[in-house]
């Protein structure tokens, strides 16, 4: 998760959390943002693994400013 810069951690996490868009449209979001596509891939693997887990977003963050 280093890979995402600190100033647009926020908005990344912000966009995985968004409940009604679409794998699709969150990748689609995530590309306008810069991000790589091996980081994309890797936070949509990251979100389908915690997808059912209500600490999602913390983890998250943990990973993002730890």
């Amino acid at each position: 998760m280093n890979r995402i810069p600190l100033d647009a951690r926020t908005s990344v996490i912000e966009t995985i959390q968004l409940p009604k868009s679409t794998p699709a449209q969150k990748r689609s979001l995530l590309t306008k943002k810069n991000l790589l596509r091996t980081t994309i891939d890797e936070i949509e693997l990251l979100s389908e693994v915690c997808m059912y887990s209500t600490s999602f977003p913390s983890v998250l963050l943990t990973r993002f400013y730890s």
